[in-house]
């Protein structure tokens, strides 16, 4: 009897999570309907009330000039999203991607982690962004994310993924699956540092998603609007190497012409920039106001636009 009455109850919980409420959460609409009420019913583990929801481009009227490819802009202090532009198209991220490999960092090592650089460095394309890091190296987990997020190092980030996670590949599936926690659905990673790859994408609305999530962590923005770093770390033999990191976003260098709107400043950002994807910038700032901003650029034709476009957003949709 009472293993009749426990799968009548089985029976119920079924039905009811399933037919009642089977069209409360679709990916494919993200946020709709997740939350009508103050309750938890409908609450997935990786959703907040906080988060800027899009459904549509914005503004709706496709004159409005924006010479980049894709792209967002959402007001986080307040959830709303101001401006998109192909916010949903699967794009490749380039170096954007070291933002989820610092956020991983972060979340799952500590800063004071003294890491040893093995051959994950080895085999890295010398042309592309690197830190400067040698096998036997030994540096902390915050000397690493200077090197990926200044540098934009893609040798810091197979640094990273190895001390994380024990391996690359192994690494790769925890970003992909902390993306699908953070409801990016539209992100699949291949590497830790976004060199190209077919099945390496994401798209402006999910790296929003990605910087709002490594944002709330003290230390990210910390990182992530420094200009430049100085790191002094021991190589293979004990000796001492010193390391100068500038910060590739521009908007921090005062010898660059580029320069956010009066008013604004830098919480974090990052770049990226190769063939396939673009002149990118993922960017959170703060007004005069103390709102914050996040605005993802991406496939820009070249530098100047890229900049300039991120400047103008913030001056056409954020008075």
């Amino acid at each position: 009897m009472l293993l009749i009455l426990l799968l009548i109850a089985a029976c119920t919980v079924v039905y009811f999570v399933f037919f009642t409420y089977k069209d409360s959460y679709n990916f494919s609409t993200r946020f709709n309907n997740i939350y009508t009420d103050n309750s938890n019913i409908y609450k997935h583990k990786s959703f907040a009330y906080n988060l800027a929801v899009q459904s549509v481009d914005k503004p709706e009227d496709s004159a409005y000039t924006y010479q980049a490819e894709a792209g967002v802009l959402c007001d986080i202090s307040n959830s709303k999203v101001l401006f998109s532009r192909n916010c949903f198209t699967k794009m490749q991220p380039a170096s954007t991607t070291k933002i989820m490999t610092a956020y991983l960092a972060l979340k799952y090592s500590k800063l004071t982690d003294e890491v040893t650089v093995g051959e994950e460095v080895l085999g890295l394309d010398k042309a592309s962004s690197m830190a400067g890091l040698k096998v036997g190296d030994k540096l902390t987990m915050e000397q690493l994310l200077y090197g990926l997020m200044l540098a934009s190092g893609n040798d810091a980030a197979n640094v990273i993924a190895k001390h994380v996670s024990g391996d690359i590949d192994s690494f790769v599936e925890l970003m992909n699956r902390e993306a699908a926690d953070l409801a990016a659905v539209d992100t699949h990673f291949m590497n830790p540092h976004g060199l190209p790859d077919e099945n390496h994408y994401t798209s402006a609305y999910d790296l929003y998603l990605i910087i709002n999530a490594a944002l709330k962590f003290d230390e990210f923005g910390k990182i992530a609007s420094s200009a430049s770093y100085q790191a002094n770390y021991s190589d293979e033999k004990g000796n001492i190497v010193t390391k100068n990191w500038i910060n590739s976003n521009k908007f921090l260098n005062t010898k660059e012409p580029f320069s956010l709107p009066e008013g604004f400043k830098t919480v974090a950002g990052k770049t990226g920039t190769t063939l396939a994807a673009g002149n990118c910038l993922v960017l959170a700032s703060r007004d005069a106001n103390s709102v914050t901003y996040v605005s993802v650029v991406l496939k820009a034709p070249d530098k100047t636009v890229l900049y300039d476009t991120t400047a103008k957003l913030l001056v056409d949709f954020t008075q």
